[in-house]
C-alpha cells in the first residue's frame, strides 16, 4: 500500500537521535492517539533499564507523538522502525487502510485505527514491544517493585535506567514516573 504513513512515538524515538531513522520522517507532533504506557520492560539494548511499552494492566492514558514517514509503502516505514528499535518484526505494530493489522493490545490498536482514520491516514507503524517485568524479576510489575529494581542498578546501568526515565516527554505521567520524581527528590533532599 501506498500513502500517508505515520509513525507513533513515546519514548526515546523522541530524544535519541539516530541520523538515518530521523531523516525518514518527518517533525514530531504532539496530538496523536491516546495510549496507556508505562515503564515497565526491562531493556537489555538500554542495559537494563525501564522502558515505556503499552500496557493496558499497569499503563496511564497519554496521548503520544506521531511524525509523517517519509516512506510511502507501509513496509518500509515497519522496516525503518524495526531497523531503528533493533526489533524483531513481530514487535512492530501497523494498521493500514489496505487491511495490514498487527498489534499487541485489542484497546490500543482499536484506538490507533481510529485516530488515523479521522487523521485521514493511510497507515500507522509504532513500536509494539511487551513488557517483561515479571520474566526478568521473577516479580509481577508495580510501582513498589520497580522502584526497588531500580534501586538494585548500580553504576552506569543505574544511571542510565535514571536518564530514561528522566529523558521521557513531559505528556508521559505515568505512575511509576511519579514514584521515580518522588524517589529522586528523597535521594537528592
Amino acid at each position: 500500500m501506498t500513502g500517508r504513513i505515520a509513525v507513533l512515538g513515546w519514548g526515546s524515538l523522541l530524544w535519541d537521535k539516530d541520523g538515518e531513522f530521523d531523516n525518514r520522517r518527518r517533525r514530531w507532533q504532539y496530538d496523536g492517539p491516546t495510549l496507556k504506557l508505562e515503564f515497565s520492560r526491562i531493556s537489555e539494548k538500554r542495559r537494563g533499564a525501564l522502558t515505556l511499552v503499552i500496557d493496558s494492566e499497569n499503563g496511564m492514558d497519554a496521548q503520544v507523538a506521531w511524525a509523517l514517514s517519509r516512506r510511502d509503502r507501509i513496509g518500509d516505514a515497519a522496516e525503518d522502525l524495526r531497523k531503528r528499535e533493533k526489533a524483531h518484526r513481530k514487535f512492530i505494530g501497523m494498521h493500514s487502510v489496505a487491511g495490514d493489522r498487527r498489534g499487541r493490545d485489542a484497546n490500543a490498536l482499536a484506538a490507533i485505527e481510529d485516530w488515523a482514520d479521522k487523521r485521514g491516514l493511510d497507515g500507522m507503524v509504532w513500536t509494539d514491544l511487551p513488557g517483561n517485568f515479571v520474566d526478568k524479576t521473577g516479580e509481577r510489575f508495580s510501582v513498589d517493585a520497580a522502584i526497588r529494581y531500580l534501586k538494585s542498578l548500580r553504576g552506569d546501568d543505574r544511571e542510565r535506567a535514571f536518564r530514561y526515565i528522566r529523558n521521557a516527554p513531559a505528556f508521559i505521567r505515568t505512575p511509576l514516573r511519579m514514584a521515580f520524581s518522588d524517589m529522586l527528590e528523597g535521594v537528592e533532599g
